[in-house]
């Protein structure tokens, strides 16, 4: 489990990813109508990807040692 670990963090942080570019494009195309909590979603599906992609790296390096 050890070994997958890295593996399940790194795609939870492209799924996050993927997901906030999917709302993004959604929310672009509605521009008239983009309410504050669309684009608070947005921002945290993006640090969230981030957050997991650093998890993933600190992982990574922790496992060469």
């Amino acid at each position: 489990m050890k070994k997958h670990i890295s593996k399940i963090i790194l795609s939870f942080s492209l799924a996050f990813f993927i997901w906030g570019f999917i709302y993004l494009i959604d929310t672009i195309h509605a521009w008239n109508k983009i309410p504050d909590a669309k684009i608070l979603n947005i921002i945290l599906l993006f640090t969230s990807s981030g957050l997991f992609l650093g998890l993933y790296r600190i992982i990574d390096l922790l496992e060469r040692k």
